[in-house]
């Protein structure tokens, strides 16, 4: 029945990333809470990950209103934070971080200057090799055995096509 339940629950992941490429454009975007639905994220996955998820939250007072396309970014921030939390697997404290941040030229960000909301998800694993950081969004890609590799590029898609920016920063150990 173990075997039966993951399967499905694979089955039913990799559904909603086709799903979620499949319908560019086709957005149902409102504002919606960030930070609950980070937390619905965080609170989501300890029963998938088989351990707790701890996690320090900094949020900035009068955090700005984004209008998102729910399940997209439910789906992108829990392929992100469950990334995250696979990385220590004995366990560890996940930063998360929002802040209100104005986007200017000078910045060169690959996004249009604005108001936006900037989002710090840190954790404190086994980190990634300098080599690899540069490969972590590629369709198949993946540092650990048994992944599709489809998650992060699920992530960065659905970010950019929200007019927002990702980048990751590591190093081994």
């Amino acid at each position: 029945l173990e075997k039966s339940e993951k399967s499905a629950i694979r089955a039913k992941e990799l559904t909603t990333l086709l799903h979620t490429f499949s319908r560019k454009g086709a957005s149902y975007r409102k504002n919606i809470s960030l930070v609950n639905l980070l937390q619905d994220v965080v609170n989501d996955l300890p029963e998938e990950l088989g351990f707790p998820v701890l996690c320090q939250w900094n949020i900035e007072v009068d955090l700005w209103p984004v209008e998102f396309d729910r399940d997209q970014m439910y789906s992108a921030f829990r392929n992100i934070i469950k990334n995250a939390c696979e990385s220590m697997p004995t366990g560890g404290m996940l930063e998360i971080a929002l802040e209100n941040v104005i986007i200017s030229e000078k910045m060169h960000l690959p996004i249009k200057s604005g108001s936006y909301v900037k989002i710090i998800i840190i954790d404190h694993g086994t980190g990634i090799e300098k080599e690899m950081i540069q490969m972590v969004f590629d369709p198949f890609f993946s540092t650990k055995e048994k992944h599709k590799g489809l998650g992060l590029t699920t992530a960065f898609s659905n970010i950019r096509d929200h007019q927002g920016t990702i980048e990751v920063e590591s190093k081994k150990g």
